[in-house]
Protein backbone atom coordinates (compact mmCIF):
# COMPACT_ATOMS: atom_id res chain seq x y z
CA UNK A 1 0.00 0.00 0.00
CA UNK A 2 1.02 3.62 -0.75
CA UNK A 3 0.27 4.77 2.78
CA UNK A 4 2.85 2.16 4.28
CA UNK A 5 5.56 3.43 1.75
CA UNK A 6 5.32 7.60 2.39
CA UNK A 7 5.27 6.51 6.02
CA UNK A 8 8.42 4.51 5.89
CA UNK A 9 9.99 7.43 4.17
CA UNK A 10 8.35 9.86 6.73
CA UNK A 11 10.08 7.76 9.51
CA UNK A 12 12.93 7.65 7.97
CA UNK A 13 13.26 11.58 7.64
CA UNK A 14 12.59 12.00 11.22
CA UNK A 15 15.85 9.54 11.61
CA UNK A 16 14.40 6.48 13.80
CA UNK A 17 16.33 3.48 13.96
CA UNK A 18 16.24 1.28 11.04
CA UNK A 19 15.21 -1.62 12.99
CA UNK A 20 12.26 0.34 14.02
CA UNK A 21 11.31 1.53 10.77
CA UNK A 22 11.18 -2.24 9.54
CA UNK A 23 9.66 -3.57 12.67
CA UNK A 24 6.74 -0.96 12.42
CA UNK A 25 6.21 -1.58 8.73
CA UNK A 26 6.00 -5.66 8.85
CA UNK A 27 3.32 -5.16 11.71
CA UNK A 28 1.30 -2.85 9.55
CA UNK A 29 1.70 -4.35 6.67
CA UNK A 30 0.60 -7.28 7.47
CA UNK A 31 -2.34 -5.78 9.57
CA UNK A 32 -3.48 -3.84 6.45
CA UNK A 33 -2.97 -7.21 4.47
CA UNK A 34 -5.45 -9.25 6.71
CA UNK A 35 -7.70 -6.28 6.76
CA UNK A 36 -7.84 -5.97 3.11
CA UNK A 37 -9.13 -9.59 3.13
CA UNK A 38 -11.91 -9.45 5.52
CA UNK A 39 -13.19 -6.30 3.30
CA UNK A 40 -11.06 -3.71 4.75
CA UNK A 41 -9.58 -2.47 1.40
CA UNK A 42 -9.24 1.03 1.98
CA UNK A 43 -8.13 3.26 4.83
CA UNK A 44 -11.13 4.88 5.51
CA UNK A 45 -12.61 1.67 5.95
CA UNK A 46 -10.98 0.61 9.05
CA UNK A 47 -12.25 1.00 12.41
CA UNK A 48 -11.20 0.41 16.31
CA UNK A 49 -13.34 -2.94 16.23
CA UNK A 50 -11.98 -4.38 12.95
CA UNK A 51 -8.69 -3.41 14.68
CA UNK A 52 -9.38 -5.46 17.60
CA UNK A 53 -10.35 -8.26 15.25
CA UNK A 54 -7.34 -8.24 13.89
CA UNK A 55 -5.03 -8.54 16.98
CA UNK A 56 -7.05 -11.48 18.20
CA UNK A 57 -6.69 -13.60 14.97
CA UNK A 58 -3.63 -15.26 16.18
CA UNK A 59 -4.41 -15.95 20.02
CA UNK A 60 -1.10 -17.76 20.43
CA UNK A 61 1.04 -14.55 20.21
CA UNK A 62 2.10 -13.26 23.27
CA UNK A 63 0.77 -10.07 25.52
CA UNK A 64 4.09 -9.04 24.29
CA UNK A 65 3.74 -9.55 20.73
CA UNK A 66 0.18 -8.31 20.98
CA UNK A 67 1.53 -5.05 22.74
CA UNK A 68 3.88 -4.80 19.87
CA UNK A 69 1.30 -4.56 17.13
CA UNK A 70 -0.39 -2.09 18.70
CA UNK A 71 2.37 0.07 19.00
CA UNK A 72 2.80 0.06 15.61
CA UNK A 73 -0.70 0.76 14.62
CA UNK A 74 -0.41 3.91 16.85
CA UNK A 75 1.94 5.13 15.47
CA UNK A 76 1.08 4.37 11.80
CA UNK A 77 -2.77 5.76 12.19
CA UNK A 78 -1.55 8.63 14.29
CA UNK A 79 0.62 9.78 11.28
CA UNK A 80 -2.13 9.08 8.76
CA UNK A 81 -4.40 11.53 10.63
CA UNK A 82 -1.55 14.34 10.74
CA UNK A 83 -0.50 13.60 7.13
CA UNK A 84 -4.08 14.18 6.57
CA UNK A 85 -4.81 10.55 4.72
CA UNK A 86 -7.78 10.24 8.02
CA UNK A 87 -9.96 12.26 9.84
CA UNK A 88 -10.33 10.01 12.89
CA UNK A 89 -7.61 7.64 14.47
CA UNK A 90 -9.07 4.36 15.16
CA UNK A 91 -5.97 2.76 16.92
CA UNK A 92 -6.31 5.53 19.41
CA UNK A 93 -9.44 3.78 21.14
CA UNK A 94 -7.40 -0.07 21.64
CA UNK A 95 -7.55 -0.63 24.97
CA UNK A 96 -3.72 -1.74 26.11
CA UNK A 97 -2.20 -4.70 27.13
CA UNK A 98 -0.94 -5.72 30.21
CA UNK A 99 2.11 -7.58 30.01
CA UNK A 100 3.52 -9.44 33.21
CA UNK A 101 6.52 -8.18 34.58
CA UNK A 102 9.29 -10.70 34.44
CA UNK A 103 12.60 -10.37 35.50
CA UNK A 104 15.45 -10.72 32.39
CA UNK A 105 17.05 -13.41 32.18
CA UNK A 106 22.01 -12.91 31.72
CA UNK A 107 24.56 -14.74 31.79
CA UNK A 108 26.88 -14.85 34.84
CA UNK A 109 30.73 -13.15 33.97
CA UNK A 110 31.39 -17.35 34.27
CA UNK A 111 28.50 -18.14 31.39
CA UNK A 112 29.64 -15.70 29.35
CA UNK A 113 33.43 -17.02 29.72
CA UNK A 114 31.81 -20.49 28.63
CA UNK A 115 30.38 -18.74 25.65
CA UNK A 116 33.45 -17.67 24.25
CA UNK A 117 35.50 -20.59 24.92
CA UNK A 118 32.71 -22.45 22.16
CA UNK A 119 33.90 -19.69 19.61
CA UNK A 120 36.89 -21.71 17.18
CA UNK A 121 39.33 -18.78 16.34
CA UNK A 122 40.03 -21.11 13.01
CA UNK A 123 39.76 -18.02 10.73
CA UNK A 124 39.49 -14.52 10.93
CA UNK A 125 35.43 -14.19 11.06
CA UNK A 126 35.58 -16.17 14.32
CA UNK A 127 37.80 -13.95 15.44
CA UNK A 128 34.92 -11.33 14.78
CA UNK A 129 32.34 -13.03 16.36
CA UNK A 130 34.82 -13.53 19.35
CA UNK A 131 35.57 -9.77 19.84
CA UNK A 132 31.18 -9.10 19.21
CA UNK A 133 30.04 -11.53 22.48
CA UNK A 134 32.83 -9.63 24.19
CA UNK A 135 31.93 -6.27 22.75
CA UNK A 136 28.00 -6.82 23.68
CA UNK A 137 29.05 -8.07 27.25
CA UNK A 138 31.47 -5.33 27.98
CA UNK A 139 29.77 -2.76 26.52
CA UNK A 140 25.62 -3.78 27.05
CA UNK A 141 25.18 -1.94 23.45
CA UNK A 142 21.68 -2.85 21.47
CA UNK A 143 22.51 -5.13 18.90
CA UNK A 144 21.15 -2.77 16.46
CA UNK A 145 23.55 -0.18 16.80
CA UNK A 146 26.61 -2.47 17.49
CA UNK A 147 25.95 -3.71 13.77
CA UNK A 148 25.76 -0.38 12.57
CA UNK A 149 29.27 0.48 14.16
CA UNK A 150 31.58 2.27 11.98
CA UNK A 151 35.59 2.46 12.30
CA UNK A 152 35.64 6.33 12.96
CA UNK A 153 33.39 5.99 15.64
CA UNK A 154 35.79 3.52 17.81
CA UNK A 155 38.93 4.79 19.23
CA UNK A 156 40.79 1.23 20.45
CA UNK A 157 43.52 3.95 22.44
CA UNK A 158 40.96 5.17 24.77
CA UNK A 159 38.77 2.00 25.16
CA UNK A 160 35.62 3.73 23.85
CA UNK A 161 33.29 4.58 21.31
CA UNK A 162 30.52 7.22 19.99
CA UNK A 163 27.42 5.07 19.65
CA UNK A 164 23.87 6.30 17.65
CA UNK A 165 20.94 4.96 19.77
CA UNK A 166 17.58 4.84 20.14
CA UNK A 167 16.14 8.68 18.64
CA UNK A 168 19.60 9.02 17.14
CA UNK A 169 20.72 10.11 20.61
CA UNK A 170 24.63 9.90 20.77
CA UNK A 171 26.23 8.64 23.83
CA UNK A 172 30.31 7.74 24.74
CA UNK A 173 30.49 3.73 25.73
CA UNK A 174 33.55 2.19 27.51
CA UNK A 175 34.59 -1.16 27.17
CA UNK A 176 37.88 -3.08 28.60
CA UNK A 177 41.11 -4.22 27.54
CA UNK A 178 39.95 -7.63 26.64
CA UNK A 179 37.51 -6.73 23.77
CA UNK A 180 40.36 -3.90 22.68
CA UNK A 181 42.63 -6.79 22.23
CA UNK A 182 39.80 -9.04 20.25
CA UNK A 183 39.01 -5.95 18.17
CA UNK A 184 42.49 -4.89 17.28
CA UNK A 185 43.30 -8.69 16.21
CA UNK A 186 39.76 -8.88 14.21
CA UNK A 187 40.04 -5.09 12.70
CA UNK A 188 43.73 -6.02 11.91
CA UNK A 189 42.50 -9.58 10.52
CA UNK A 190 39.43 -7.36 8.90
CA UNK A 191 41.64 -5.16 6.75
CA UNK A 192 43.58 -7.71 5.22
CA UNK A 193 41.24 -9.77 3.87
CA UNK A 194 39.29 -6.96 2.14
CA UNK A 195 43.01 -5.82 0.77
CA UNK A 196 43.40 -9.63 -0.40
CA UNK A 197 40.24 -9.54 -2.24
CA UNK A 198 40.40 -6.07 -3.54
CA UNK A 199 36.85 -4.93 -1.59
CA UNK A 200 36.03 -1.77 -0.95
CA UNK A 201 35.73 -0.73 3.01
CA UNK A 202 32.66 0.65 3.54
CA UNK A 203 33.50 1.24 7.56
CA UNK A 204 31.21 -1.20 9.20
CA UNK A 205 33.64 -2.37 12.58
CA UNK A 206 31.80 -5.99 12.13
CA UNK A 207 32.39 -6.38 8.55
CA UNK A 208 31.22 -9.71 6.61
CA UNK A 209 33.06 -11.22 3.94
CA UNK A 210 31.92 -8.61 1.36
CA UNK A 211 32.92 -6.15 3.60
CA UNK A 212 29.08 -5.64 4.29
CA UNK A 213 27.58 -4.88 7.50
CA UNK A 214 26.26 -8.33 9.35
CA UNK A 215 22.24 -8.65 8.69
CA UNK A 216 20.70 -8.95 12.10
CA UNK A 217 19.11 -12.87 11.88
CA UNK A 218 22.63 -14.15 10.50
CA UNK A 219 23.88 -13.10 13.68
CA UNK A 220 21.34 -14.52 15.68
CA UNK A 221 21.87 -17.76 13.89
CA UNK A 222 25.29 -17.76 14.64
CA UNK A 223 25.03 -16.92 18.31
CA UNK A 224 22.84 -19.26 18.93
CA UNK A 225 25.29 -22.27 17.22
CA UNK A 226 27.70 -21.00 19.92
CA UNK A 227 25.67 -20.87 23.02
CA UNK A 228 24.70 -24.54 22.02
CA UNK A 229 28.21 -25.41 21.30
CA UNK A 230 28.61 -24.18 25.11
CA UNK A 231 25.93 -26.74 26.14
CA UNK A 232 24.29 -23.30 27.72
CA UNK A 233 20.80 -24.54 29.34
CA UNK A 234 19.10 -21.52 27.70
CA UNK A 235 18.70 -20.00 24.23
CA UNK A 236 21.05 -17.12 24.42
CA UNK A 237 20.21 -14.01 22.76
CA UNK A 238 22.12 -10.63 21.72
CA UNK A 239 20.26 -8.28 24.54
CA UNK A 240 20.95 -10.70 26.99
CA UNK A 241 24.09 -9.90 26.95
CA UNK A 242 23.28 -6.44 27.86
CA UNK A 243 20.77 -7.89 30.48
CA UNK A 244 24.45 -9.67 31.65
CA UNK A 245 26.55 -5.87 31.28
CA UNK A 246 23.60 -4.29 33.27
CA UNK A 247 22.91 -6.97 36.41
CA UNK A 248 27.25 -7.61 36.29
CA UNK A 249 27.79 -3.83 37.00
CA UNK A 250 24.45 -3.80 39.43
CA UNK A 251 25.67 -6.82 41.46
CA UNK A 252 29.40 -4.52 41.49
CA UNK A 253 27.50 -1.64 43.45
CA UNK A 254 27.03 0.68 40.42
CA UNK A 255 25.10 4.07 40.68
CA UNK A 256 21.64 3.31 39.23
CA UNK A 257 21.78 6.97 37.28
CA UNK A 258 25.43 6.08 36.01
CA UNK A 259 23.91 2.32 34.48
CA UNK A 260 20.85 4.68 33.23
CA UNK A 261 23.80 6.10 31.16
CA UNK A 262 25.53 3.53 29.99
CA UNK A 263 22.50 1.64 29.16
CA UNK A 264 21.51 4.72 26.94
CA UNK A 265 18.23 5.02 28.90
CA UNK A 266 16.07 8.08 28.58
CA UNK A 267 14.82 7.67 31.82
CA UNK A 268 15.24 5.71 35.25
CA UNK A 269 12.45 3.59 34.79
CA UNK A 270 13.48 1.65 31.93
CA UNK A 271 16.90 0.73 33.73
CA UNK A 272 14.43 -0.14 36.72
CA UNK A 273 13.79 -3.26 35.40
CA UNK A 274 17.95 -4.66 35.19
CA UNK A 275 18.29 -3.35 38.97
CA UNK A 276 17.09 -6.87 39.92
CA UNK A 277 19.07 -7.88 42.91
CA UNK A 278 20.45 -11.81 43.26
CA UNK A 279 19.55 -14.29 46.03
CA UNK A 280 23.44 -14.06 47.16
CA UNK A 281 23.31 -10.07 47.39
CA UNK A 282 20.44 -10.05 49.14
CA UNK A 283 20.81 -12.11 51.81
CA UNK A 284 24.27 -10.29 52.34
CA UNK A 285 21.96 -7.07 52.79
CA UNK A 286 19.88 -8.69 55.30
CA UNK A 287 22.83 -9.89 57.30
CA UNK A 288 24.89 -6.30 57.05
CA UNK A 289 22.07 -4.67 58.43
CA UNK A 290 19.55 -6.20 59.89
CA UNK A 291 19.84 -5.79 63.71
CA UNK A 292 20.33 -9.03 65.56
CA UNK A 293 18.67 -9.87 68.67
Amino acid sequence: MGAVRDWITAMEAQRLAPNTVRGYSSDVSHALSWLESQGHARLEDITTASLRSWLVSSRENSARTTRRWQASLRAFFRWAVEDGLLLTDPAKRLRPVRVPKTLPKYLTPAQVRTLLDAVPLSNPFRERDYALILWLFETGCRIGETLNLQLSALDLSTRSARMMGKGSKERLVAFGDATATALGRWIEARDRHLEQHGLADAGWVFATRSGNGIQHSAWDKALKCYARKAKLPFTVSSHMLRHSFATALWEGGIDPFVLRDLMGHASLDSTAIYTHVSDARRRAAYDATFPQL
